[in-house]
């Protein structure tokens, strides 16, 4: 509405489904969920996460070498999973491990 009176164009988003583990317990950076540098710790590159996460919404399958440009013209918001997602465990990884085979970490908490 904001956007619209002031002679914006107006924002278009989707929300997307919650991330879980494979306890069902949802992965925030606030709670020191999986990082980026995580995520390199085991193997995967950037590529690999986008595809992962890309995945997650039906636009890729998890291995699938995909680009930005590629997903954008993909994505459909009326297709957004309504569910949850869980984390797949990290291929090799601890099944009593924390998120993708990565042992949680504590991190600092904001005021």
């Amino acid at each position: 509405h904001l956007a619209h009176l002031l002679g914006l164009p107006v924002p278009v988003h989707a929300h997307v489904p919650l991330v879980v583990n494979a306890h069902g317990d949802r992965l925030a950076k606030r709670d020191g969920a999986v990082t980026m540098v995580d995520r390199a710790a085991v193997g995967q590159d950037a590529a690999a996460v986008r595809s992962l996460l890309a995945s997650s919404l039906g636009l890729c399958e998890a291995t699938e070498p995909v680009t930005p440009a590629e997903l954008v013209r993909r994505f459909e918001p009326a297709r957004v999973p309504r569910t949850p997602w869980t984390l797949p465990p990290h291929p090799g990884g601890d099944p009593d491990e924390g998120e993708a085979g990565i042992r949680r970490r504590e991190h600092p908490r904001r005021p």
